[in-house]
């Protein structure tokens, strides 16, 4: 029999030397890369931004019609139709259950303050909202980084006031609200997630009128 080659011997054991050394590795590198998704509670907070969509429009349009773009000063200075908002800062508060590696399930809490309307001459209308809503989350697990889409319902009050006495037709109350959206988690350490989302707000009914975009980031515990 031909001797096995001393060379081709040193090789093989060195191959299987690192093998063994490398495979303790790749079991945590693969524990690891299967733990981002894995399933359990969670929750988060984050800081919001929001711009409504109809509403200044709506707004726009009764200023116009009581013509406080042509009133002189004082009280009010000549206006040019220009109405505009500042976005919105507020915050929300979500709790969690990841059911499978692609699907979660997420109560939250939203709470925009101080929406304010004005035209040059200061703030006509002031409103705040707070958005209860559930919603399941479709997951894309990627490992650290993982993209969602969510779509849910819930309710808004919309508490919106006219604080010069000026007459607007006011779209405020309680209603029904869809949320949909999408966003992405990144995972900084097994517990520990930054969280960024982008989500719209449809109420519906009497205040149907005050839906927004929101933009926001925060962070995520996972337990």
């Amino acid at each position: 029999m031909r001797p096995f080659p001393r060379r081709r011997l040193s090789r093989a054991v060195l191959t299987t030397l690192v093998l063994a050394l490398a495979a303790p590795s790749f079991a945590v590198a693969a524990d690891d890369e299967e733990d981002w998704a894995r399933t359990g509670p969670y929750f988060g907070v984050s800081a919001v931004g929001g711009t409504f969509i109809t509403a200044p429009d709506n707004y726009e349009k009764q200023f116009v019609a009581l013509g406080l773009e042509t009133l002189p000063a004082p009280p009010l200075p000549a206006m040019d139709n220009d109405l505009d908002h500042d976005a919105a800062a507020g915050f929300d508060i979500y709790l969690g259950w990841r059911l499978h590696k692609y699907v979660a399930a997420e109560l939250e809490v939203e709470y925009l303050p101080e929406v304010e309307f004005d035209e040059n001459a200061g703030d006509f209308v002031e409103a705040e909202t707070l958005v209860f809503s559930g919603a399941v989350r479709g997951i894309l697990p990627l490992g650290r980084f993982e993209p969602y889409v969510l779509g849910g319902i819930g309710f808004m009050d919309a508490d919106v006031d006219d604080v010069r006495n000026l007459g607007v037709i006011l779209n405020d109350g309680v209603g029904l609200a869809i949320r949909v959206g999408g966003g992405f988690d990144f995972h900084l350490h097994r517990n520990v997630a930054l969280r960024f989302s982008t989500e719209w707000m449809l109420p519906r009914g009497d205040i149907h009128e005050m839906e927004y975009v929101s933009i926001g980031g925060g962070l995520q515990y996972r337990f």
